[in-house]
């Protein structure tokens, strides 16, 4: 792997500030304005994690990111001439950019990376790469446009894309600056995820016929507020799944993110049966071999908790 000198849409070449997020890292580049971007891209859940998330935030705006720690060079995860065919379909696609912002991952059963493009300072396209395969996600953002949705909002697709072995999509990114997690109604929120999943994803003749189309990774990290709008995003494990699942896996998220214990079913769902759903979540987890073990096994604890009074009564 060899990461590009100074080009003024490369890769961030003169080092950068890692910054913490969740399953991964951000690599900050030297620019305030692009420093600043990338800690406002961790989507913060704990009350102690949001005043650190601003602290940072401002911290960089008066000092820089060198405050945050040690300048260090960042390689690219691809070789050069990969990157350079990329950067050059992003600049064809989406229009020209001078800035990008590196989100990378840890978590071993997630491949790939993502981006942040900028244009003077100001975000201008969020592009998710992965290897082979992008999975069910550019389909169902491209479907979502032709949904009428009463709570959500969902990323606009602006383009997608290949070079090599590198595939990739890009969307609207969120507006700059902080926001806050969503707390969001679950039984409207579950609903609308589930008109737009099945409008982008095909169940196919293997799946139970009573699951239900859910977004399959609906967490506390995955629902922000920006612009008076609840938006969620990061459609990568849309499918088909038990009744309930999306709304066990966010109130099991939640209460793991957070370290309390899960609230109960919403009003609107209790009496409703979520044993297939916990179970689900459950294997899930299970499969999950090598990744964030502590979060794992809070996220298992709140499980249990909902399996304790399945109907929420």
């Amino acid at each position: 792997m060899t990461a590009l000198q100074a080009a003024p849409v490369g890769w961030p070449a003169t080092g950068t500030v890692a910054f913490p997020g969740r399953g991964g890292w951000i690599a900050l580049p030297r620019s305030r304005a692009l420093a600043r971007s990338g800690i406002a891209a961790y989507s913060a859940c704990r009350a102690r994690s949001v005043v650190a998330q601003r602290a940072a935030f401002w911290a960089v705006a008066l000092a820089g990111p060198r405050v945050l720690g040690p300048v260090r060079a960042q390689p690219c995860p691809l070789p050069g001439p990969e990157w350079e065919a990329l950067a050059a379909q992003w600049e064809r696609e989406l229009g020209p950019f001078d800035g990008v912002v590196p989100l990378l991952r840890r978590q071993p059963e997630r491949s790939g990376f993502a981006v942040l493009l900028h244009r003077a300072g100001r975000r201008v396209a969020f592009v998710k790469l992965r290897r082979d395969t992008l999975g069910p996600e550019p389909g169902v953002l491209a479907a979502a446009g032709g949904v009428q949705l009463r709570t959500i909002a969902v990323p606009r697709l602006l383009a997608t894309g290949s070079a090599g072995p590198w595939h990739w999509f890009a969307t609207a990114p969120l507006p700059d600056g902080l926001h806050r997690a969503g707390r969001p109604a679950l039984a409207p929120l579950a609903a609308d995820v589930a008109d737009v999943v099945r409008a982008g994803v095909d169940p196919g003749p293997e799946v139970p016929s009573h699951w239900t189309a859910a977004h399959g990774d609906l967490t506390v990290w995955n629902v922000r507020r920006a612009d008076g709008r609840l938006l969620v995003f990061d459609w990568e494990d849309a499918t088909y799944a038990p009744p309930l699942a999306d709304v066990v896996g966010y109130l099991a998220s939640a209460a793991a993110a957070r370290g309390r214990s899960p609230a109960r079913l919403p009003r609107a769902l209790r009496g409703q049966d979520v044993s297939e759903a916990v179970e689900h979540w459950r294997r899930t987890v299970a499969a999950r071999e090598g990744s964030d073990p502590a979060y794992n096994a809070r996220l298992l604890t709140a499980l249990s908790a909902l399996a304790r009074d399945p109907t929420g009564k």
